[in-house]
């Protein structure tokens, strides 16, 4: 066993939910290795009652629900039963801190025996050191299979006759796909042809769903990863976007590893090892992540639209925040929501944390990056512990771009007849 194998005998590991579907995914990835694993339960009005107990409030949101969750399974279950993961970063992000926090809290509690895995982003996540060497592409493939048929439920609930049906065939298009990632002591190949098969069973599931046949606003989805994939952080803003009439594309989690990838490659130049067996290494996974991301996605070629690669989003990012010069979050939601419209978006909303350097950065470039590209509505919300009610404003977003849309379908119609 390694090193990460021994220090978790004995306890279940706890996976923040950034996003229920990955998040089960990844619970599964880890359970493939041996590992006993679990996401979260949960977040509520205890998650953030107990980490209220240990912030000053200058924290931003995504820590107090993580650190609230995990305080909840230590009250649950004790801490000799439990230990957390929770990914980290470099650069300007306080995310970069959530696990130092994490444990000064523990420790402030006595309960610095809590093992923390905390892989960074500065290595391409290379850290996490359990299982066999499978282990690592498993996650890769969970990810990625999790996202994917989280964008065909998203494409298709807006239009379900049935009420809640999609949800229903996304359940259990979930449960089918854990049920494979879940699988050990097999090889990288079989284990690829068992989660395509899985996951064209998926796409037939969802594609027998019953739809209505109407125009809908595609409005696309940016922002901090966590604030926009939590459900329980961003209230279920996804949802209510829905029940005012539109379509979201929502930016899952592959973005994410691909720009680390990339940090990896560079922070490697900085180090003077543009050539050595690391970068190799480096080159050779981003490869393979490709080539597997390809694979997954193939069976849902004719139901998704295709899906920006990373070089795609840097290169509309840099007339406003070049990659080079600027580190995070904010260069890929500024790239993606130029993509985003060029792909149909009729509107753009970026959700994230209050106090956000990255939403703050970011809303200080969108009102140019609107006017540059046709004057496509563009709205942050952010988020904290409060509870607030978002139909208005949602609704007021909403009727901005259902103007956007009819002086663009307008303009085009006028272009049409002036031909």
């Amino acid at each position: 066993m390694s090193d990460d194998s021994e220090l978790l005998k004995g306890r279940c590991l706890f996976i923040p939910q950034m996003g229920a579907n990955s998040t089960r995914a990844f619970v599964a990835a880890f359970q493939s290795a041996g590992i006993e694993a679990s996401s979260v339960p949960p977040s509520d009005n205890r998650t953030l009652e107990l980490s209220g107990r240990h912030i000053s409030g200058d924290e931003c949101f995504p820590l107090r629900v993580v650190l609230g969750d995990f305080l909840k399974v230590v009250e649950d279950l004790g801490p000799d039963r439990v230990a957390f993961f929770i990914p980290t970063t470099c650069g300007p992000c306080r995310f970069g801190q959530y696990s130092q926090y994490l444990k000064k809290v523990l420790q402030k509690l006595g309960y610095d025996g809590v093992p923390v895995l905390s892989p960074s982003s500065s290595n391409g996540y290379d850290g996490i050191t359990v299982g066999t060497g499978i282990f690592m592409r498993t996650c890769w493939r969970a990810i990625i299979a999790s996202d994917v048929i989280h964008r065909m439920l998203l494409r298709i609930r807006p239009y379900e006759r049935n009420p809640g049906e999609s949800d229903a065939v996304y359940a259990h298009c979930l449960d089918d796909l854990c049920r494979v990632l879940k699988r050990s002591g097999i090889g990288t190949r079989t284990q690829g042809g068992m989660l395509t098969a899985s996951l064209k069973r998926s796409r037939d599931r969802l594609r027998s769903i019953p739809v209505i046949r109407k125009k809908l606003p595609l409005i696309g989805v940016v922002g901090e990863i966590f604030c926009r994939l939590n459900e329980f952080s961003n209230q279920d803003i996804i949802r209510r976007i829905e029940s005012q009439g539109a379509e979201c594309w929502l930016s899952g989690i592959t973005e994410w590893l691909a720009y680390s990838n990339l940090g990896q490659r560079e922070n490697l130049i900085t180090a003077g090892k543009k050539f050595s067996p690391a970068m190799g290494k480096a080159w050779i996974k981003s490869w393979i992540q490709h080539r597997d991301e390809r694979a997954l996605l193939e069976p849902f070629r004719r139901d998704l639209p295709e899906e920006a690669d990373l070089d795609d989003i840097l290169e509309r990012s840099r007339p406003y925040l070049p990659h080079h010069g600027v580190i995070g979050e904010m260069v890929l939601n500024v790239g993606k929501a130029i993509y985003l419209w060029e792909k149909g978006a009729r509107g753009i909303v970026d959700i994230s944390p209050f106090s956000c350097m990255n939403g703050i950065v970011s809303q200080a470039v969108y009102p140019r990056v609107s006017d540059e590209h046709d004057g496509i509505p563009v709205r942050v919300f952010y988020f904290d512990q409060s509870r607030k009610d978002l139909e208005q404003d949602i609704s007021i977003f909403m009727d901005l771009v259902r103007t956007y849309m009819r002086r663009k379908e307008s303009r085009i119609r006028v272009q049409q007849l002036s031909r």
